[in-house]
């Protein structure tokens, strides 16, 4: 009986200290547009998003000798609806047979958390080009932002997806703002 017993009670703890241990192998992200209307495009455009980096994890995990690295699958999807709360707040409308064409390509978009006895750091880089082509006409520029953070003991994953989530939606809201952007765009307002 007690050979029983304690070996249930071993079993039951391993599998719990088990648990607690594991972390999600996604990221989790879902950014969403907050900043209101920053200009008035006024007119209809195609939007598609194209992941383009040359590393897969959102999220990377430097922990001694080990390295844990973390994707998010519907990373375009969630960018493609990002962009499409920030268009549509300013005034434009999709369509996929509009004749403006806009496409953002996700050049980086990662974190990188370096896990100490004590503490952690989280630097995360996003880096995505704008490239709009109407009537023969061009515009094509990159935007860049980064952030950074540390915080005791072991990282939390939650902290580092939204650190991710909050530099994407700066960064739209930086790309909806962008003077050069904006001119290109109310030259082919209706």
């Amino acid at each position: 009986m007690f050979n029983r017993f304690s070996l249930l009670a071993i079993l039951a703890l391993s599998t719990a200290l088990t648990g607690c241990s594991n972390r999600s192998a996604q990221a989790i992200l879902d950014p969403f547009y907050q900043s209101g209307q920053l200009t008035s495009y006024n007119q209809t455009l195609s939007l598609q998003v194209i992941d383009q980096r040359a590393k897969a994890p959102t999220i990377s995990i430097a922990q001694g000798d080990k390295r844990y690295l973390m994707s998010t699958p519907d990373l375009n999807n969630k960018m493609q609806q990002v962009f499409t709360q920030a268009l549509q707040a300013n005034g434009a409308h999709i369509s996929a047979m509009a004749s403006t064409q806009m496409q953002v390509a996700i050049h980086t978009l990662n974190a990188t958390v370096m896990q100490n006895t004590v503490d952690h750091y989280s630097e995360a880089q996003i880096a995505l080009q704008v490239f709009v082509e109407r009537n023969g006409s061009q515009f094509n520029k990159m935007y860049n932002g980064q952030s950074q953070f540390r915080g005791p003991f072991g990282y939390d994953q939650a902290k580092v997806e939204a650190q991710l989530n909050k530099l994407i939606e700066q960064l739209v809201a930086r790309i909806m703002s962008d003077p050069e952007l904006n001119s290109y765009m109310q030259k082919g307002a209706i």
